[in-house]
């Protein structure tokens, strides 16, 4: 209960036997800024203790905003939820609110604003009893403006600070719900932004949080968009079909009966470290999900994602029934039904592309490929049928270079292709990681390679806001983070920095010194994509046109030196079946910095990936003057 902007005094007052902690700091804080502040201890559910409260008010400063922030939780499914776990949630929001609601109805009020949660609005898993609090209070907000009084009710998103806040904390499984529904943290900084601009709305509800939308395009591939963010996502909202949720059966398919266990305990890892929030690191199947972090909430919904994988009507404790991964995979693999008589509907490219593989004639495969690609539709301009960009943050540190990483045009293209690396700069420093058109549907692709570096670089622009930044790119996104990196010199607001990962200019495969194959370097770099274990369930007809679509762009690249600071990293290892003496390696000759690092074009970002992020780091300590943090270890550097 406190004043709006701007007023002199201010009561403090908070529910239970005696100040929060923190309020005797935040009153000190005030009174530096001039105000004069009371401190009061008083149950605001309580309707007497309110009304004593309020009547206690010198007439001399009287009462001219309300901010009713008071929340508690008592999360748990919703047969779970006895009234006894009701009522104090909702006392602490709805009765409160009603109380302040009738005590102050006849005053002169400037201000009432209720802080409500976008659980109200969304309906989180788990939180019936809040779900309900706060709706009351947006209810309660319609109610007073049509009774023509003030009200706002603020439906927030998640605050970063909430992670930090003793004992009060939110765990890391409850925090990574949100993010992975779509609903990144608010800093405070932003957050302050927010409550100003609700205050000052005519609207009495309004929902305050940042989105993802490539984490709602990821939700409509797996689990299913809510039609409430339809027009925010439009063309996901439009194209999310069952097909395109990961079929268990469909990956399974080709393996060989006595295998399918240990490939269902990869794909269920993946699942697990979906639901937890995690890196998909190495799992351990023996270990009881329990002792994996999951609780009654997680469980239901890695039944949800199970059930959307394979058709299969499981119960929601199948977690809990089969206590294990192990032993989760084996029941899911004697009831998932594979068929190894006909390929998937729909993926007749993909399954001419196996077959073109094993005859040896891949080359000639992707000739008519690029035929088959130039059917995609275009844009010719931005905003003319383009998908919206969108990044998933990858990991969060102090660093001030934040790290923008841009996908591969490979057939495995998506933010998934920096997981390992991103976790190697987790506490160090931001990494975001873009994603092109085209890949996950049959969205538009960008017509020019121009055209397609200034829609990433009005994506990265908005997305740092300001903050310096460095682009990095693995494979042909290292192509494509160079011509973006020419696009942000081009606008004045060049990167701090450009990193290419193994990247081959386009045209250096046929400039490979005699004696070594050309296509044998591409091949091998396509063979391994293929045969990596992510690769399985994720190529299809889509991907593979969508990446012959991009590679036709890549040789319109300028061949310009960046005025920024560039730097180029080589793999040690041959990729594929070159044979010879000959410098294989990738070379730009554009006045990059050189480093050389352990591993073959794939291995840099999984085997070697340690090694890789420490090369990355040292030299970013070099160019943009960041103190180093990570060790790096027999790198060789060229100028």
């Amino acid at each position: 209960l406190v004043g709006a902007h701007g007023a002199r005094h201010l009561l403090l007052a908070s529910r239970g036997g005696g100040a929060k902690p923190g309020a005797a700091e935040l009153a000190a804080e005030l009174e530096e800024m001039g105000a004069s502040v009371e401190l009061a201890a008083c149950d605001v559910g309580d309707r007497d203790r309110l009304a004593e409260l309020l009547a206690g008010i010198d007439p001399a400063r009287p009462l001219r905003a309300v901010f009713h922030t008071a929340a508690v939780l008592d999360d748990g499914l919703l047969t779970d939820l006895t009234p006894q776990r009701f009522e104090p949630v909702l006392a602490a929001k709805a009765d409160a609110a009603w109380h302040l609601h009738e005590l102050t109805r006849e005053l002169d009020l400037d201000a009432f604003v209720l802080f409500s949660s976008l659980s109200g609005i969304v309906g989180f898993p788990g939180q019936a009893n809040y779900d309900a609090a706060n709706s009351f209070l947006d209810a309660l907000a319609a109610h007073r403006r049509a009774a023509g009084l003030p009200a706002t009710s603020i439906a927030w998103g998640f605050w970063e600070r909430t992670r930090k806040r003793g004992e009060e904390q939110l765990s890391e499984l409850q925090a990574g719900r949100l993010s992975s529904a779509g609903f990144p943290a608010i800093e405070d900084e932003r957050g302050m932004e927010l409550l100003d601009a609700a205050i000052a709305s005519p609207h009495p509800v309004l929902a305050a949080t940042p989105v993802s939308r490539g984490a709602w395009r990821m939700l409509a591939r797996l689990d299913g968009l809510p039609p409430l963010f339809a027009e925010l996502a439009p063309a996901v909202a439009a194209e999310a079909a069952p097909e395109r949720v990961e079929s268990l059966a469909r990956r399974l398919a080709g393996v060989a009966a006595a295998e399918r266990e240990e490939e269902v305990l990869a794909f269920l890892a993946e699942q697990i470290a979906a639901v937890l929030g995690r890196g998909e690191g190495e799992l351990d199947g023996d270990a009881p999900f329990t002792e994996l972090g999951f609780d009654s909430l997680a469980v239901l919904q890695l039944r949800n994602r199970l059930n959307a994988a394979t058709g299969l009507n499981l119960a929601p404790s199948a977690a809990f029934d089969h206590p294990t991964p192990r032993s989760l995979a084996a029941h899911l693999a004697a009831l998932v039904e594979v068929d190894d008589r006909a390929p998937a509907a729909g993926d007749v490219l993909t399954t001419l592309l196996d077959t073109a593989r094993q005859a040896g004639r891949t080359g000639e495969f992707f000739t008519h490929l690029q035929t088959v690609s130039s059917f995609r539709p275009r844009f010719a301009a931005l905003g003319e049928g383009a998908a919206p960009p969108a990044a998933l943050r990858l990991a969060r540190g102090p660093a001030p270079v934040l790290l923008a990483c841009v996908p591969s045009v490979t057939p495995i293209s998506g933010p998934h292709e920096y997981a390992r690396l991103a976790r190697e700069f987790e506490g160090e420093r931001d990494v975001l990681s873009l994603r092109w058109p085209g890949f996950d549907a049959l969205e538009p692709i960008p017509a020019s390679l121009q055209l397609a570096a200034e829609l990433q670089a009005a994506a990265i622009l908005e997305l740092c806001d300001g903050a310096p930044f460095a682009l990095l790119g693995h494979s042909t996104g290292g192509v494509l983070a160079y011509a973006i990196a020419q696009e942000l010199e081009r606008l004045e607001r060049p990167p701090a920095a450009t990193v290419l990962i193994d990247s081959y200019w386009p045209s250096a495969l046929d400039e490979l010194e005699p004696g070594s194959s050309a296509t044998s370097v591409g091949l091998g770099i396509l063979d391994g994509l293929l045969a990596a274990p992510d690769a399985r369930g994720l190529v299809d007809d889509v991907r593979l046109t969508a990446m012959a679509a991009y590679l036709a762009l890549l040789p319109e690249i300028a061949a310009e030196p960046l005025a920024a600071p560039a730097l180029l990293l080589r793999a040690t290892e041959r990729i594929g079946e070159a044979a010879g003496e000959g410098e294989w390696r990738a070379g730009w000759k554009l006045g990059q910095d050189v480093l050389d690092v352990p591993g073959n074009h794939l291995t840099v970002m999984e085997q070697h990936v340690g090694s890789t992020a420490s090369s990355i780091s040292s030299w970013l300590s070099e160019v943009v003057n960041e103190p180093d943090s990570k060790a790096n270890e027999g790198r060789v550097m060229q100028r």
